[in-house]
């Protein structure tokens, strides 16, 4: 299996993107790494261009939940390992 693989073992046939992303950074930075690289982000750091992905996803994921990513909610992008601010 590759590591952009993701199993999940849900009863339900859909998944929210939320959903899914969470599956996708908890097994690390693979998936950020890997959009970061191939959309030549520009940065300091390989670093500073992997948060900026996983940023931006989870922005998506907010918008896609029907919350408003520019409010602050630290509990919503706490779910995604951590506080992306």
């Amino acid at each position: 299996m590759r590591d952009l693989t993701v199993s999940f073992c849900f009863k339900t046939k859909s998944v929210t993107f939320s959903r899914w992303l969470q599956g996708i950074l908890a097994k690390g930075d693979v998936f950020p790494r890997e959009l970061a690289r191939r959309l030549e982000i520009q940065a300091d750091s390989d670093g500073e261009a992997i948060d900026f992905v996983k940023q931006i996803l989870i922005d998506i994921a907010a918008e896609d939940s029907g919350i408003n990513p520019d409010v602050a909610r630290k509990s919503f992008r706490e779910r995604f390992g951590g506080s992306h601010a």
